[in-house]
């Protein structure tokens, strides 16, 4: 429905478009058109490039590792690693056991899956964001890092529709939203592992305290957590009462440094 004036405009552009006008009804003021695209010509979709969303290449390490990534606009860690990255990456020298199957969530710019990558090269690994840009970022990062295996990306605010179960699932907590949205995501994320599986969490210290108590009755053991200057990470173990092969470790907690 258009104003009357613009109703001949309307129309004359439309048909010369390839629309087919089938129905045009005039009023006082207004105009009712209907019409028909089906028929139209389709012409390719025009999908941008991703390459005008990169800030610029360069090189980040932890430890021995480095690596190189093209951060993007509009995502953290551009330029250097936050602490919760840093005390995550940290954390994952602290599991027993190599993981194939890897679930990382809220990747960012994708520097916890490219160290999971560089650590173990795992079999396969699976990114979940409800950021599109940051889902295509960390993928774009693990191959140009030369990550040979299975990369699958799944555009969600939670992770709860795996039938698949996994290794090792670690991510982020997100600072600006709800308590419970972080008890939820943590949840799901427990669910996700398989028997013998590990959590990794890594946010600011106090999302990272309540979930540490709240893994005393979700099955969950708490194997090691350090925190620096307000940040912390922790890590999980399938406690016996999911796996009774399962061990659980000595439980540490490193000082705030």
């Amino acid at each position: 429905m258009v104003v009357l004036p613009l109703a001949d405009l309307i129309a004359t552009a439309l048909i010369s478009g390839s629309a087919r006008q089938l129905l045009r009804m005039d009023g006082n003021n207004h105009s009712v058109f209907h019409f028909d695209f089906a028929e139209a010509a389709v012409e390719e979709s025009f999908q941008p490039s991703a390459d005008v969303y990169v800030r610029d290449t360069r090189a980040f390490s932890s430890g021995e590792m480095v690596w190189n990534a093209s951060t993007v606009w509009g995502i953290p860690e551009f330029d250097s690693l936050t602490r919760s990255s840093k005390l995550a990456i940290d954390q994952l020298d602290r599991l027993s056991s190599t993981p194939d199957r890897i679930l990382v969530f809220n990747p960012g710019q994708g520097h916890l899956p490219i160290a999971a990558a560089l650590r173990w090269n795992p079999g396969h690994i699976t990114l979940v964001s409800r950021d599109l840009l940051a889902l295509q970022a960390s993928e774009r990062n693990l191959r140009e890092n030369d990550y040979s295996g299975s990369i699958s990306t799944v555009h969600s605010a939670d992770l709860a529709s795996f039938d698949s179960r996994f290794d090792l699932v670690c991510g982020f907590l997100e600072e600006k939203v709800p308590q419970a949205v972080q008890e939820a995501v943590f949840d799901q994320a427990s669910n996700a592992l398989d028997t013998a599986g590990s959590l990794l969490v890594a946010g600011t210290s106090t999302p990272v305290t309540r979930l540490a108590d709240r893994s005393k009755v979700g099955g969950l053991a708490l194997i090691h957590r350090s925190r620096k200057h307000g940040h912390s990470a922790a890590l999980f173990l399938t406690s016996p009462r999911r796996n009774d092969s399962a061990t659980p470790q000595k439980h540490e907690v490193a000082p705030d440094g």
